[in-house]
């Protein structure tokens, strides 16, 4: 940052003392936070801590690079908590994470650069992969909802998750929005983008779907018409054929399993009133 951008900040922030200014300056220098959130920390911290200790406090953790603890004495101080005043006291305080809201001890700290929120290092992980699972993109801290940059989603998650992010991100900067389901068959995850709005086929069961209603691909009849007869067909338990039931009672399959329409039991270990029923179908 040059003199001119410093000096732009300090304009914004008129009622800053020079002394808050120059360690504004010396943070900017040492830590990958944006300058503008620097100074906002530190006009926040100016208005809300109202002793010395505080104030001595929060600019230690700044000159630190203990961002964190910086911005949580803040959050602390707004919601008139009690703080501990004594510095080698506060050092030993531990914070509570912004996700399992459990305290988070000074060795397992961590933060995000763009907004400095605490965390666990599981919960932060587990929270961003499950982002990129459900194809979120771009990916935001569930406290401020700040945009988290590339290089903490990169440090914090597998690498497989980070590809996976990194497709999404592709497919929507290209104006498309990648779909994931899976397989009702199989459970394979099936990926559909945009540009493919009829059917979409499991590459390892080889079972077709249609994407307006999710279920085996019909293309000579409409949803409707499908649901209805689908709604009468139940599923072999020897081959998963499906087999379209007109009359309840047991069943022959083209497998020569026989199962009861009601229980879908083997005819053999059926209990039910259909066996009695439709005793030779």
């Amino acid at each position: 940052m040059d003199l001119e951008d410093l000096k732009k900040l300090i304009d914004k922030h008129p009622k800053m003392e020079i002394i808050e200014a120059l360690i504004a300056g010396i943070v900017i220098g040492t830590t990958k936070l944006s300058a503008s959130l620097i100074f906002r920390f530190i006009a926040e911290a100016s208005s809300s801590l109202t002793t010395i200790n505080q104030k001595s406090d929060f600019y230690s953790f700044l000159l630190e690079n203990n961002l964190g603890k910086a911005k949580e004495l803040i959050s602390l101080s707004k919601a008139n908590r009690t703080t501990v005043i004594k510095k080698k006291i506060f050092y030993k305080q531990e914070y509570p994470c912004k996700l399992c809201k459990h305290s988070v001890p000074d060795m397992e700290i961590q933060y995000l650069e763009t907004c400095a929120d605490l965390f666990h290092p599981k919960c932060i992980k587990n929270y961003i992969e499950l982002l990129i699972d459900k194809q979120i993109f771009p990916l935001a801290c569930p406290e401020c909802n700040t945009e988290i940059i590339e290089k903490d989603i990169s440090n914090r998650i597998d690498a497989e998750h980070f590809q996976k992010h990194q497709k999404t991100g592709i497919i929507i900067a290209m104006g498309g929005h990648l779909r994931v389901l899976e397989c009702k068959n199989c459970g394979t995850k099936l990926e559909v983008d945009s540009t493919n709005t009829k059917r979409i086929g499991c590459p390892k069961c080889r079972v077709s779907y249609c994407l307006n209603c999710m279920l085996e691909f019909h293309d000579n009849q409409t949803c409707d018409e499908y649901k209805k007869i689908a709604s009468m067909k139940k599923k072999c338990p020897g081959c998963s054929e499906l087999i379209l039931i007109k009359k309840k009672g047991i069943q022959v399959c083209k497998c020569t399993a026989q199962f009861c329409s009601e229980c879908l039991n083997y005819s053999t270990h059926c209990k039910c009133l259909a066996f009695k029923e439709n005793k030779s179908a």
